[in-house]
């Protein structure tokens, strides 16, 4: 399998975000969904430095998405993992 790359979220990879979310049954799909949903309509995705978004590529196809949060109530530098799902079929696979 080839390697997948990692680079940030782009407002056109929305469409293959969203598909990747709803595929999952967790507890945080509707939530990771409507937040994603809501925020694309801004520039609050986009723009804010305390929030970073990521996708990972392979091929072309975006096969998983995370990002981190800044703690603004926690010590300096300290970043929180955000969301993390990963395409279902490729789930296991290193």
């Amino acid at each position: 399998m080839t390697e997948p790359t990692v680079r940030r979220m782009r407002r056109r990879d929305m469409p293959a975000v969203l598909r990747i979310i709803a595929a999952h049954q967790y507890d945080d799909n509707a939530g990771a969904r409507a937040y994603f949903e809501a925020r694309s309509q801004s520039k609050a995705l986009w723009l804010n430095p305390d929030e970073r978004h990521f996708v990972a590529e392979i091929g072309g196809e975006v096969v998983a998405l995370s990002g981190v949060l800044l703690d603004d109530e926690g010590g300096e530098n300290v970043w929180w993992l955000s969301w993390f799902f990963v395409q279902l079929g490729l789930r296991r696979s290193g």
